[in-house]
């Protein structure tokens, strides 16, 4: 279905899938099998890998899934509170998570911020976080920014939404 085309529909028929009728899931560029298994391998490298098998793969493993996997879920979240412009939400994903990895990968100041919000969180339930790191060359990951975008574009597509 072409976008010109879903515009002019009327508000009712928008609301489902193009073709087969199904209505588009909330957050469909985050309610993915892909995702799933991002967000499974980070939490796996994050809680077991990074101290079973202490190396750089290990380490830049968590990089690239987090710049793949959080600008899709900052998206999706968008999409659950109300906006519904889904070039804007992703691309509001993509800037927040790049402005804020270079903030925790380049700034000592906020790195201790991120490890103490983690620990906050993780705590509780009995899970132990190896710390955030300072590392430039960690922002090589930024390269799953545009992939993220992509992707969330892709998804949203296949349920007949323009961007």
């Amino acid at each position: 279905m072409r976008c010109d085309e879903l515009k002019t529909q009327n508000a009712a028929t928008a609301k489902v899938h193009g073709r087969t009728g199904l209505p588009i899931p909330v957050a469909a560029e985050f309610v993915t099998p892909l995702c799933a298994a991002a967000v499974g391998l980070f939490a796996l490298n994050n809680v077991y890998l990074k101290w079973a098998y202490p190396s750089v793969l290990t380490g830049k493993l968590s990089d690239f899934l987090a710049a793949f996997f959080l600008p899709l879920f900052i998206s999706g979240l968008l999409h659950v509170v109300g906006l519904k412009r889904h070039r804007l939400r992703l691309m509001t994903g993509v800037f927040l998570i790049a402005v804020l990895f270079v903030l925790v990968k380049t700034h000592t100041g906020v790195s201790p911020i991120l490890d103490a919000t983690l620990t906050a969180v993780t705590a509780p339930l009995g899970v132990a976080l190896v710390s955030n790191t300072v590392d430039p060359t960690d922002l090589m990951a930024l390269v799953m920014l545009p992939v993220a975008f992509g992707y969330g574009a892709y998804q949203l597509k296949k349920y007949g939404e323009c961007l």
